[in-house]
C-alpha cells in the first residue's frame, strides 16, 4: 500500500491546525484554531444530534464538521467582528478561488471535496444543523470565558444579532427540526447579555 495519499491529508489537517481564530480558550494564553473549532463542533452536533434525537446521517454530519473550514487553508479565516470591510466583502471570493484550488489538489479524494460542497449547499438537515452551530459555537465559547473578547471589542448584542444573522438568514431550521435550538441559543444570549456582550 502507497502511504502517500495518507501523508498528504496529515499536510493538509497540519495546515488547518495552523489557521488561528479570533476566539481564546478559557485558561489559554493560545487562541483557538481551525482543527479545535472543527473538532469540537463535530462532538457538539454528535451530542445536540442524540439529545434532540434527530433522524440524521451522523457520517454526513462529522463530514460537513471536519470539512467545512478546509478551504480556509487557501483562503484565510475571515473573523466576523474584527475583520476589515474589503477583507469580509472578498470571503465569498476567496473560498471559491480555494474549493477550485482543493479539487485541482485533492482529486483523489472526491468525497471530501463533496463534503464541502453539500455543506455550503445547506440542503440537507446535516448541514443545517452544521452550520447553525457552526454560527453559535464561537459565541458559547466567549461565553464560557465570561464575554472578554465581546466586551473588549466592544460587541453589543445588537450588533452580534445584526452580524451573526446573515450568516443563518434564509436558512430554513423549522422544517430540518432545528427551530426549537435557534431559539433556545438565542434566548440563552439574551438572558447572558450583561455577562456576555459589551453595554
Amino acid at each position: 500500500m502507497n502511504i502517500d495519499p495518507i501523508i498528504k491529508i496529515m499536510k493538509l489537517s497540519n495546515r488547518l491546525r495552523a489557521i488561528e481564530r479570533v476566539v481564546q480558550i478559557k485558561g489559554r494564553a493560545s487562541y483557538e484554531n481551525d482543527a479545535e473549532h472543527s473538532y469540537q463542533l463535530a462532538l457538539v452536533c454528535w451530542q445536540i444530534a442524540e439529545h434532540l434525537k434527530l433522524k440524521v446521517d451522523l457520517a454526513k454530519i462529522f463530514q460537513y464538521a471536519l470539512a467545512h473550514d478546509l478551504v480556509e487553508v487557501y483562503a484565510g479565516d475571515t473573523p466576523a467582528f474584527t475583520a476589515s470591510k474589503e477583507h469580509i466583502q472578498s470571503q465569498h471570493e476567496r473560498e471559491e478561488q480555494a474549493l477550485i484550488e482543493l479539487k485541482k489538489d485533492y482529486k483523489e479524494f472526491p468525497e471530501m471535496i463533496q463534503a464541502i460542497e453539500n455543506f455550503e449547499a445547506e440542503k440537507d438537515t446535516e448541514s443545517k444543523l452544521v452550520r447553525l452551530l457552526d454560527t453559535f459555537i464561537p459565541t458559547l465559547n466567549v461565553s464560557i470565558d465570561q464575554g472578554t473578547f465581546y466586551k473588549d471589542h466592544g460587541i453589543t448584542l445588537e450588533k452580534y444579532t445584526e452580524m451573526r444573522g446573515g450568516k443563518i438568514d434564509g436558512i430554513d431550521f423549522k422544517t430540518a427540526g432545528l427551530d426549537d435550538l435557534l431559539q433556545a441559543l438565542m434566548s440563552y444570549f439574551e438572558e447572558q447579555k450583561e455577562e456576555l456582550f459589551a453595554g
